[in-house]
């Protein structure tokens, strides 16, 4: 939901403690080729809407949003980072109903679910550390 995705970039981007834990960007689906690490990378897993008569009441979204961290697995480059700036989102978002969603109030927004997970490529070791967040919106 693009209000969602809007919200979540500028609301994420603009935090100066994930700038100060080195964030680069903040990017939906994936983040654009050779984008420094570390990132964070969100998108939307699902979706559903409720309607009371014929008008939309809510919906009740699913995103995964996770920091990307990584180094050459060789050289002993420790991928805590990443575990760094997933807990500063869930602190950040856990319970922030004051999210800039436009057209929308948040009335809920909790974390459902832990992401961690190793990704090698081409001698290059990465850590998927995040969640799935579950937002709910009033119209």
């Amino acid at each position: 939901m693009i209000q969602v995705d809007t919200a979540l970039v500028g609301f994420l981007s603009a935090d100066a403690q994930l700038q100060a834990l080195g964030v680069t960007g903040v990017w939906r689906g994936k983040a654009p080729e050779g984008s420094p690490l570390p990132y964070i990378i969100f998108l939307k897993q699902h979706g559903n809407r409720s309607y009371t008569l014929s008008r939309e009441s809510d919906r009740l979204l699913l995103y995964t949003i996770k920091a990307v961290c990584g180094g050459n697995e060789a050289a002993g480059e420790d991928h805590t980072p990443a575990a760094q700036i997933d807990e500063r989102i869930e602190s950040i978002l856990v319970d922030h109903l004051a999210l800039p969603v436009a057209g929308y109030k948040v009335i809920e927004l909790r974390r459902d679910a832990d992401i961690d997970y190793p990704e090698r490529n081409e001698g290059l070791s990465y850590q998927h550390v995040g969640g799935i967040y579950r937002i709910r919106l009033s119209v």
